[in-house]
């Protein structure tokens, strides 16, 4: 009794002739705006360390994840974010706040992030 098998015993059903595949890329560098960003981060990080805000200052409620998955909310939208000043107007912002201020236009955007900018003590503001 013989049993059916598509592919004969010992070859494979594609031949491959060579190398497969595409040449594998080098990775991407970062970008100076990366960069940049990266800096203000470490700054901003610390910043919020030493006025104790630990957790979202957005509180956008229902949703708000408090003290999970945080970031930096800007106060513009990233392709509008060019001096100094601009990336270090921001909030820390957990992820589901961060979603739901970025659906905004830019300028209620920037409301919402300098009113908690100003809510925060007087002796941190810039």
């Amino acid at each position: 009794m013989s049993s059916f098998n598509p592919v004969p015993k010992g070859e494979a059903f594609f031949k491959v002739e060579g190398k497969t595949g595409p040449k594998p890329k080098k990775p991407l560098k970062s970008g100076k705006r990366t960069a940049k960003r990266r800096a203000v981060v470490v700054k901003m990080k610390k910043l919020c360390a030493s006025i104790g805000v630990a957790s979202c200052e957005l509180k956008m409620e229902p949703g708000c994840l408090r003290d999970w998955a945080l970031g930096f909310a800007h106060s513009r939208k990233s392709r509008n974010i060019v001096t100094d000043a601009h990336w270090e107007e921001c909030a820390l912002a957990c992820i589901k706040c961060h979603e739901r201020i970025e659906l905004l236009p830019e300028q209620d955007m920037g409301d919402v992030i300098r009113k908690v900018i100003a809510n925060r003590p007087k002796s941190v503001n810039r």
